[in-house]
C-alpha cells in the first residue's frame, strides 16, 4: 500500500508500532544452501543441535508491514484523544533442513501476551501515554506439542507530545528489550503506512537466541522529535 496524501500541516492520528526481527546481517547467520530458500539467511547457534530457523532476510525498515518476530501496532486519533486500534502479529517462523533447504515447519507465534494498556489523554497540553508489554517465541521448538522456546519480550511506556500547532510530535519511548534479536519502533501520521524512526536497535554484540531467557536486560530511553513532514532528531539516554 502507498502512503497517503495529508491535506494539511496538521497531525490527526498517530500510528505507532515496534517490530522485534532476526536481521540478514546478523553474525551467527548463514546462507542457505539449496532449496527455494536458497540464498536467503538461517539460525544455525540455537542452543538446539540440527535445527535451523529463516531470519526475517532484512535489515531495520520503516514499512509498517516488513517481516518480524514480533509485531505491536496501534493508533491514536489525537483530535478525538482515543485509540482507534491495536494490532499485534507475528510473521510465520520457517524452520528447514540445515542442508536441503527443505521445510519442516511453518507457523505463526502466538500473540496472547502483546498488548497496549493505561492509555492516557491529558486534556491540557497534548500529551498522551500508552504502555506496551510484548511477548512471543518460535513455534516450531516443541516436543510433543510442548513449546520449548523462551520468550522474546519486550515493555515500556510510550509518551507523545504534541506541538502547540500539532504539526510536530516529541515520542518517547522508555523500557527494556532484549540484547537479542534486533528492534525498532516508528511513528506514522494520518494514515500513512511509512514510519519515522524512535529507535533502531541491533542485536547486541555476542548476543544469541540463549541470552533471551528470562526478562529483558537491555534498557531503552529514547526520545524522537518527529514533524509532520518526514524528519527527525534523535535523543538517546542510556
Amino acid at each position: 500500500m502507498t502512503d497517503r496524501p495529508m491535506t494539511n500541516g496538521r497531525i490527526h492520528t498517530i500510528k505507532l508500532w515496534v517490530n522485534a526481527f532476526i536481521p540478514s546481517t546478523y553474525t551467527g547467520a548463514e546462507t542457505v544452501p539449496a532449496g527455494k530458500h536458497a540464498g536467503k539467511t538461517m539460525l544455525t547457534t540455537l542452543w538446539v543441535v540440527n535445527r535451523c530457523f529463516l531470519t526475517d532476510d532484512r535489515t531495520f525498515s520503516n514499512n509498517v508491514h516488513a517481516q518480524s518476530r514480533l509485531h505491536s501496532e496501534v493508533e491514536i486519533d489525537v483530535q478525538k484523544k482515543k485509540v482507534v486500534y491495536e494490532f499485534h502479529h507475528c510473521h510465520e517462523t520457517v524452520e528447514i533442513d540445515c542442508t536441503s533447504g527443505e521445510e519442516k515447519c511453518r507457523q505463526h507465534g502466538d500473540t496472547n501476551h502483546m498488548h497496549f494498556e493505561n492509555f492516557v489523554a491529558a486534556e491540557a497540553d497534548g500529551t498522551f501515554s500508552i504502555d506496551l508489554k510484548a511477548s512471543a517465541k518460535n513455534p516450531c521448538l516443541k516436543v510433543a506439542n510442548v513449546k520449548l522456546a523462551p520468550n522474546v519480550d519486550l515493555y515500556g511506556t510510550i509518551t507523545i507530545r504534541l506541538s502547540a500547532d500539532n504539526s510536530a510530535a516529541t515520542v518517547r519511548f522508555e523500557g527494556m528489550i532484549e540484547t537479542y534479536p534486533a528492534f525498532e519502533m516508528y511513528v506514522a501520521f494520518n494514515g500513512s503506512e511509512v514510519g519515522e524512526p524512535v529507535f533502531q536497535f541491533d542485536v547486541e554484540e555476542g548476543a544469541t537466541a540463549a541470552n533471551i531467557t528470562g526478562a529483558p536486560t537491555r534498557p531503552v530511553n529514547v526520545e524522537a522529535v518527529i514533524k509532520r513532514e518526514p524528519a527527525a532528531r534523535f535523543h538517546t539516554d542510556q
